[in-house]
């Protein structure tokens, strides 16, 4: 690869959004604040908000939905940067689109652009096949990502902030259970639900936060488990949050006892570890963290009594070795997973 005049290597990346506020990619702000670190980094984004990368040298440009426009637009824009800016970067890093790649290959593989696609979702499909013929690398977390059966695929740390996502004991709150994420039937919200109105009527004393927005297909959705939920509101041991920025994430982590994750087998939830490094107890049901956590801290899938079994087991544990778990838990999230690993791991790939 050709270096740049500072002797980093030079790097696009290339992503949906650049917004710190965020709540699904404002993680991206700080992966792009890490890169700098080992990269001379620019970044394009389909849509653009609140960021300081100014301050640490990364040029942010957008596609422009946040003005508006189509995809035809979208991809004129698109081709039209990369062209233009090809003195700028040597390698490509396409996160979670695999249209991106399928858009520059041809001019990136005619310029020798290293391209890299970062794929982790469980279902893949006619352009992720096409796009990851195209790339060089395909990086992934999930061992049971659509990319990951590739022989260009690399399994990579999830790159978490451990300095950001840091324990805190005095605002930690005993049996306290926290669901961050979206309101979908696929996020299996609808499982926690029923599991703390089990407990809610088997009088276990708790208090269950979840915070998260649903899109406008899933209101229905959330509308129902707001009915189902209206009893333990009303007992005060249920709480409702809207979303929040990945930065502002943090303080509900560190306040929760136990954070539970329902997404199915397979997926790899990046804020099951955010919620480890914050000192939180995972448990979850996706078997993709069988390596990353003590077998105590799964349930069943879609089964909503084992879950509450198991979440009245977590609250009986003795204080004292309720945090050892969970410093071990946050030890393999720091030593195997910290955004620090994840861009050396990045760079020698693309070397």
């Amino acid at each position: 690869m050709i270096l740049s005049s500072t002797d980093k290597p030079r790097l696009l990346f290339i992503t949906q959004a650049v917004d710190e506020r965020g709540p699904v990619l404002g993680f991206v702000v700080g992966w792009l604040r890490a890169f700098s670190r080992a990269f001379s980094v620019r970044a394009l984004c389909l849509r653009k908000g609140a960021h300081n990368l100014d301050l640490v040298g990364v040029p942010v440009d957008s596609l422009g939905k946040e003005r508006g426009g189509n995809r035809f637009l979208y991809a004129l824009r698109f081709i039209r940067y990369i062209v233009r800016n090809r003195r700028e970067y040597d390698a490509v890093f396409v996160h979670m689109n695999p249209e991106y790649v399928i858009l520059g290959a041809i001019f990136w593989r005619l310029t020798g652009k290293r391209v890299a696609l970062w794929y982790n979702h469980t279902k893949g499909g006619f352009r992720l096949r096409l796009a990851i013929m195209l790339s060089d690398k395909v990086f992934h977390t999930s061992p049971y990502s659509a990319s990951a059966r590739s022989e260009k695929a690399v399994r990579m740390p999830a790159g978490i902030d451990t300095a950001l996502f840091t324990p805190n004991a005095t605002v930690r709150s005993a049996r306290t259970i926290l669901f961050l994420g979206r309101i979908a039937p696929v996020k299996g919200v609808h499982i926690l639900v029923e599991a703390a109105r089990l407990l809610h009527s088997q009088g276990e004393d708790f208090r269950l936060v979840v915070v998260g927005d649903a899109r406008l297909e899933d209101k229905a959705y959330y509308e129902r488990l707001k009915n189902t939920l209206r009893p333990v509101i009303e007992a005060g041991k249920a709480e409702l949050h809207s979303a929040v920025s990945n930065h502002d994430a943090v303080r509900f982590f560190q306040s929760a006892d136990v954070f539970v994750n329902l997404t199915p087998a397979g997926n790899y939830d990046k804020t099951v570890l955010e919620a480890a490094a914050s000192g939180a107890l995972p448990l979850v049901s996706s078997k993709a963290f069988i390596d990353c956590f003590p077998p105590a801290c799964f349930f069943r899938e879609d089964d909503s009594a084992d879950l509450a079994e198991k979440l009245k087991t977590f609250f009986a544990i003795p204080r004292r070795n309720r945090d050892v778990v969970a410093a071990e838990a946050r030890s393999y999230v720091v030593e195997t997973h910290d955004i620090a690993i994840l861009v050396k791991s990045i760079a020698q790939s693309l070397s």
